[in-house]
């Protein structure tokens, strides 16, 4: 190829830049001779990633609130019904090429198809009570349940391997969701300028954490299941097999800026202070605990 200015300009300074004619690189690469079909690659593409997965949630819920004198309740129950449905295909044999050579044939033998349903019925209650002790203050109580689903890639029954922690580990479609009981305890003061003070105190009563559980070792073997591949990997899926407690106290504090002159009285300044005590069985069964855990947040926003 031709010298380009910059090497004419600068060729005292060495050797020329490396460069290569696309077009000669192009005609190389276009040239069908010069490829070969992946026969075998083509033949496992049908069954290799192909995850599905359909969910279907019904739910309905029933909601009541009544006031009598200076307090007010808000109960109610929410029920939901999750059907999971999963189809995925599973390499389950090695065939040798000596016994099937045609690639498309071997990768028939090969693959298994693999559709494990799951579900689950929940309940989830909740009871709030608010009381007026005096105009500017007010109590709050609540005990309700929550929870959170599990992920797709956990529900999906696909495979995934770890070679450092010598693992092999799939999904679980029969997995239900994690649950949170709560409780929270509030007073609340208004100020007459815009402003708000509360202090609180919760727990929460975790059950059915979803983590990763050992369930068996993986055999020697051409038909293992895994190509004769992960002998000694230990086999693991998610699971609803952990819990966890967490409580604590916060105080917040939200004051508008009013008494600034002009725009300035659309400032709000907010402090919090959040202290944590958690404890829980996040792998294994030894119980994993901290204490005293602290969270301050200071801030100003605005509102013109």
């Amino acid at each position: 190829m031709s010298l380009t200015r910059f090497e004419e300009k600068n060729a005292a300074a060495g050797q020329r830049i490396p460069t290569f004619d696309p077009v000669a690189v192009n005609e190389e690469l276009s040239d069908p001779t010069r490829w070969t079909e992946d026969l075998v690659y083509a033949a496992q593409q049908p069954y290799v990633g192909r995850r599905l997965m359909d969910e279907g949630v019904d739910a309905a819920y029933i909601q009541g609130q009544g006031k009598l004198g200076r307090l007010t309740l808000l109960a109610g129950v929410r029920v939901e019904d999750v059907s999971v449905d999963t189809f995925t295909y599973v390499k389950y044999l090695a065939t040798p090429v000596a016994v099937e050579p045609d690639p498309v044939k071997r990768a028939k033998l090969d693959y298994g198809a693999s559709s494990p349903d799951g579900g689950y019925t929940k309940l989830f209650p909740g009871v709030h009570l608010a009381f007026d002790i005096t105009h500017n203050l007010k109590a709050r109580a609540s005990w309700s349940m929550s929870y959170g689903r599990p992920t797709v890639p956990q529900l999906i029954p696909a495979l995934s391997f770890n070679d450092t922690n010598e693992t092999v580990t799939g999904g679980n479609p029969s997995l239900g969701p994690q649950l949170a009981r709560n409780i929270d305890v509030k007073l609340e003061y208004y100020f007459k300028s815009s402003g708000l003070f509360s202090v609180g105190v919760f727990e929460k009563k975790i059950t059915d954490y979803i983590l990763n559980r050992a369930l068996g070792i993986v055999q020697s073997g051409p038909d293992n299941g895994y190509e004769g591949n992960f002998a000694g990997y230990t086999i693991t899926a998610p699971s609803n097999a952990g819990d966890a407690r967490i409580r604590g106290w916060e105080a917040d504090y939200r004051q508008r800026l009013t008494f600034l002159p002009g725009l300035l009285k659309g400032l709000t300044f907010a402090a919090n202070y959040t202290w944590l005590e958690s404890k829980g069985r996040f792998a294994g069964i030894v119980p994993i605990a901290t204490n005293g855990a602290r969270t301050i947040n200071v801030g100003m926003s605005g509102q013109f």
